[in-house]
């Protein structure tokens, strides 16, 4: 009883003054937010995530938002991709090959496929994710970066055990792609020994933009 008749002798203003306190909140997250977008926009998803993945190290590794790591799909379309661009290169190098090759190596001409094909692979995605921080061709086009907690850039010795050897098991037990679907941080079966995350670029950017990281 008493409450209600301090409220009634206050009138309206405490209300109308929390309303005005929400509002002004309420701008200001708003502009901090387009002041954010605005950063963003000036960034290249790879520059941002370099620039500020420091707030989100520990995240990262922690699963702070499983949405925040490429999934099995979009995964698979850039694998496929490079394995398009690999094909073209085995085949060029193939033919240079067979120009090349005594006639008594086309006996073991299976063989010799094969090696020059898991070499080719070996070498492409060693030297791509290295020279590209973490990113393949086909990485690169949907927007994904390999990412590891205490490496800014990607030692080559990462990339050759992550993505080479990696590719190369996974070439042969394409299976062993399945456990990035159960994953809670959508890890594929080399990033348990590595130590890395593919992270979403685009996924960044927003989560990032709306102040979630």
């Amino acid at each position: 009883m008493a409450k209600e008749t301090e409220d009634k002798r206050q009138g309206p203003l405490p209300q109308l003054n929390d309303e005005l306190y929400h509002g002004r909140l309420e701008g200001e997250a708003e502009a901090a937010r387009q002041n954010r977008q605005k950063k963003a926009q000036k960034l290249s998803g790879q520059d941002l995530l370099l620039s500020y993945r420091r707030h989100v190290d520990r995240n990262m590794v922690n699963g702070f938002s499983r949405k925040l790591y490429g999934g099995f799909w979009i995964r698979l379309w850039a694998y496929l991709l490079d394995l398009i661009f690999v094909g073209a290169c085995q085949a060029i190098l193939m033919a240079c090959l067979l120009t090349f090759l005594p006639d008594s190596y086309l006996v073991h001409w299976p063989l010799v496929t094969y090696l020059v094909g898991q070499g080719v692979l070996l070498v492409y995605f060693s030297l791509a994710s290295y020279l590209l921080n973490g990113q393949t061709l086909g990485k690169a086009l949907f927007r994904l970066q390999v990412v590891k907690a205490d490496q800014y850039r990607l030692k080559f010795s990462t990339c050759f055990v992550r993505e080479g050897l990696g590719k190369l098991i996974l070439s042969n037990l394409p299976i062993l792609g399945l456990l990035v679907v159960v994953s809670p941080k959508r890890q594929n079966f080399m990033d348990f020994f590595t130590d890395t995350n593919v992270v979403a670029l685009d996924q960044f950017r927003f989560l990032y933009e709306e102040n979630r990281i």
